[in-house]
């Protein structure tokens, strides 16, 4: 969200005085004239050099100039996470240059965006189906929510690996699909051992019945 936390800031560059803000919160502004750090919540402590004196101002918020700090000029290029998916899915030569990237490893990016949109409900389905497949329990469902738990880490962990292929060889940008695919397919095999519970329970003979 572009918030920083917890600012210590240290101005020594008068030699009769040295200044020190603290603050909870900051932001980084941008405005015509130069960009601000804009402080909330904070203190500033002047102590001087000479005299050894130290006073102390609470303020709600307070900007700070801090183009000494940082390089000025316009930016000229986008990163690929600044670029739109139909951009990222339909690269250009001029894109390439831009990003320092290669156009399939745009394309790649620009998949992988729907493949994140597509696993967070298939993380969702598989806490889901997980719970289905127990039955009432005075102890809780502790088992269900680890076994889900260790699911979601199993399919994080194909995920990473799909990636990582696909990244290495862009034309094999479909696995970046891969723990989507495995997700959904774990999802149903939950769903199909919850509608038939029988499956994971052996079948008790009745009294009498014949071996």
């Amino acid at each position: 969200a572009g918030e920083l936390l917890d600012i210590f800031l240290s101005d020594s560059r008068n030699p009769a005085e040295t200044v020190t803000y603290t603050a909870s919160q900051a932001y980084l502004v941008s405005t015509d004239v130069s960009p601000q750090l804009v402080m909330i919540d904070g203190l500033a402590q002047t102590l001087g050099t000479q005299s050894q004196r130290l006073i102390t101002t609470r303020f709600d918020d307070f900007a700070y100039d801090i183009s000494g700090l940082v390089q000025g000029g316009p930016r000229t290029n986008r990163s690929s996470r600044e670029l739109s998916t139909w951009e990222l899915l339909n690269p250009t030569p001029a894109l390439a240059t831009e990003t320092g990237r290669s156009m399939e490893f745009l394309r790649v990016e620009g998949h992988d965006r729907f493949g994140q949109a597509i696993l967070s409900a298939v993380a969702a389905l598989l806490g889901f189906a997980t719970l289905l497949t127990g039955g009432f329990s005075r102890f809780g469902a502790w088992r269900q929510i680890i076994a889900a738990v260790f699911l979601v880490i199993l399919v994080k962990a194909v995920e990473t690996a799909g990636a990582n292929i696909a990244r290495t060889s862009p034309a094999l940008w479909p696995l970046t699909y891969l723990p989507s695919v495995v997700g959904l397919a774990i999802v149903w095999g939950l769903l199909t051992v919850a509608s038939r519970p029988g499956l994971l329970r052996r079948h008790r003979r009745r009294p009498g019945a014949l071996a």
